[in-house]
Order: C-alpha cells, then structure tokens, then sequence
C-alpha cells in the first residue's frame, strides 16, 4: 500500500474547533463564580483560618443567591472575620427572609455598633428585643458581654454612654453599663448607672453590690457610708453589707458606732464562720479585745470551726500577755487539724515569752513526734532551729537542722 492509499483522518476529528484562551478564561471565570464552587472555596479558606478570605466567597455566593442557609452562614462568618460591612449586608437580607430571627437581629445590631452606625444599631436592637419577645435581660447581657469582649474600647464607650441614656429606667441596661464601665474604670459613670439601677429596683442585690464596689474603688467613703447604710437596713441579715458598714464606719473615724454595730451583730444568732472572723478582726481594729473575743466563742461553737477558733483566741490571748491562757487554747487544737503546726509553734512563742524555753522546745517536740505531713515537719524543725539558735545554741540549731 503507497502512502497515497492510507486511509486519512476523518474530518470529525480533525475539524472539531479548539477553544479560544478567551473562551477557556471565560469558562473558568464562569466556574469560580458558581455559587457551589465559592461556597467550597469559602468553607477550605475557614479551614485553613483565612477568614478574611472566606468571608469574601461566602459573600460572592451568597449575592448570587436567595437561599437562607447560605446568606445566613454568609452574615456570621464576615461578623467573625470583622467585615462588618459585609456582615450588615447580609444580616439584612437574612431578616427580610426570615424577620423573627434573633440571631440576625443581634448580628445585625453589633455590626452597626462596629461601624459606628448608632442610628442603624439602635433600630436593630429594638427588633431584637421584639423577636426576642422583650426579654431583656437575655438581649442586653448578651450585648454586654460582646461589647467587651469584641469591640474596641473607644467605640465600646460611645455606645454604652449611648444606652445609658436611651434606656434610663431599664434596670438590665444600667446593670450592663455599669459593669462595663467598672471594667473600663469609668468610676463616675459606673457610680451613676448602678445608682439608677438601685432607684429602678430597690431591691436588688446585684444593683447595691456595683454601687458600693464603684464606690470603694472611687475612695468616696462618705458616699460608700450612706451606701452601705441603705443595703444594711434593706438587708440586715446580709453579712456583706454588715462587715462593709462597719468599715466604712472605722474610716470615717467613728469608733464608737463601729463598736455598736458589733455589739448588735454579736447580739443575735450568727452561723456565719466568715463573718464571724471579720467581726473579730474589726473589734480589734477598734482596740475591744473583749468583742473579739466574743465573737470567736461565737465561731468555737460552729461546726467545724473549733481547731480555728481556738488558734485565733490563743493568738489574742497572747496578744494580751496572757501567755497561760494562749497556750491552753493552743494546747485545744487537734493534731489532724491543718492548723496543729502553727499552733504548735505560737505555743513554743509564747512559752518563750514565759522565759520557759523547755516548754517551748518540749511543745516542738511533742508536734515532731507525731505523724504529720513533710510541709508541717518542715516548719516545725525551723521553728525549733530557730528557738535553739536565739539562744545561742548554734550548734544543736544547726544538727536540728541536718536531721
């Protein structure tokens, strides 16, 4: 066969048009804006942590289409990757297709915050508290806990001054201002927020505690005073209140009260262990031994706090001189409590200042015998170093020392 009998290519193979690189560009051009495409796109640049990146194609796709899941998915990731702009475009469409959601409402509403469009936020906010069915509390600890975890200081203070104008007599509102402005130490204006707060609702603790906290902290005792005086009469079985009353009332140079509001307290029932000791603690402030003294009887009686009642009534005891009686209350303090180290060692003290050093050594010894934890043994062994040594015995401080 001549190369002029070979069969020749057919013409439908031959003759079939190869794409332009126009035409190729166009078709890929086609194929990136596919919405299926951008959403794939968007979810691996999420996985991959571009953000930014992913917010673009879930925009992209979410354009090109009225479908709920992606506008939605579309509004959060641009809110997460900070394209606000992004994000209130599509918080809006996100409403008009489904307007009681309260997710979109709030994306909506921060993402207005987040660009400064007070006007915008405000209309958002109000629709969230509609969807959310008013509850306020739910809308505006939400929006607290965003506004200062996620915005920027300025523009976080803008908008809280902002609320607390716009809703004066909304008891959440002033709550969350007030805290943001402690946290922002805004002391004033914290002050007069949880002071709105205290005037909406009386009767909340949450609103007393910011106040007197902005009031502590500001160093306004007078005002903290007047403060505490009003939540102690509201609520006079709060020990807060009392102990902080109390204070207040010795900074303010009026010992004489501070002792009657002791007196009183001591006066009745008390199974608090806290307060117990912080009205001991305050009696001594005071220069009245005998009220401390009283209250720690109070707390030798409770549950569980015998072994620690008795440290600290050995330690005013001793404070007085009465080194006897120190030493019988030290003495009273069980060898399983974690208190029996130290107060075997205030019980070597004070027989010290007995000028009884055989005491004070044999009272270590009697602690070291015993089967107590490494932490314990170690104080007790430098105790008694100690002791050894500050009478000149350096010699057995420092053998004491090496066993």
């Amino acid at each position: 066969m001549t190369s002029a009998d070979a069969p020749k290519p057919s013409n439908a193979v031959t003759n079939i048009p190869l794409p332009s690189s126009a035409q190729e560009q166009a078709r890929l051009k086609e194929i990136d804006r596919n919405p299926v495409f951008l959403i794939m796109a968007g979810e691996l640049a999420g996985q991959a942590n571009n953000l930014p990146q992913s917010a673009d194609y879930y925009y992209e796709a979410a354009e090109q289409t009225d479908e709920l899941s992606v506008i939605r998915r579309a509004s959060q990731i641009a809110l997460i990757a900070k394209k606000y702009d992004l994000a209130q475009s599509m918080a809006k469409r996100w409403i008009a297709l489904e307007p009681k959601s309260i997710k979109a409402a709030a994306t909506l509403t921060v993402s207005a915050i987040q660009l400064g469009d007070i006007p915008a936020a405000d209309e958002a906010l109000e629709n969230w508290l509609k969807q959310i069915n008013h509850d306020d509390p739910a809308v505006f600890n939400e929006l607290g806990a965003y506004l200062e975890n996620n915005v920027a200081r300025d523009k976080a203070i803008t908008y809280i001054d902002h609320l607390a104008k716009r809703y004066p007599n909304n008891f959440t509102a002033q709550i969350v201002v007030a805290k943001l402005d402690l946290k922002f130490d805004r002391l004033e204006t914290a002050t007069n927020a949880a002071s709105r707060a205290v005037e909406i609702a009386p009767k909340s603790q949450t609103a007393r505690d910011i106040l007197i906290v902005a009031l502590s902290q500001s160093g306004n005792n007078k005002a903290l005073l007047k403060a505490l005086k009003s939540a102690h009469k509201r609520f006079p079985g709060t020990p807060r209140y009392l102990s902080g009353l109390i204070e207040s009332t010795i900074r303010e140079g009026n010992q004489i009260e501070a002792g009657k509001l002791i007196v009183t307290a001591l006066g009745k029932p008390q199974d608090d262990p806290t307060q117990l000791r912080n009205l001991a603690v305050l009696s001594l402030q005071i220069n009245r031994p005998a009220l401390a003294k009283k209250a720690l009887l109070k707390l030798n009686q409770l549950p569980d706090q015998h072994d620690l009642a008795q440290l600290l009534l050995g330690r005013l005891a001793a404070q007085s001189d009465d080194f006897q009686q120190a030493i019988r209350h030290f003495n009273n303090v069980a060898i399983n409590s974690e208190h029996y180290a130290q107060a075997r060692i205030l019980m070597a003290a004070a027989y010290a200042q007995s000028d009884d050093m055989t005491g004070a050594l044999q009272s270590l010894d009697i602690a070291l015998s015993r089967p107590i934890d490494e932490a314990d043994k170690q104080r007790l062994t430098l105790a008694k170093a100690g002791l050894l040594q500050s009478q000149g015995l350096d010699h057995e401080a420092l053998t004491t020392l090496n066993e």
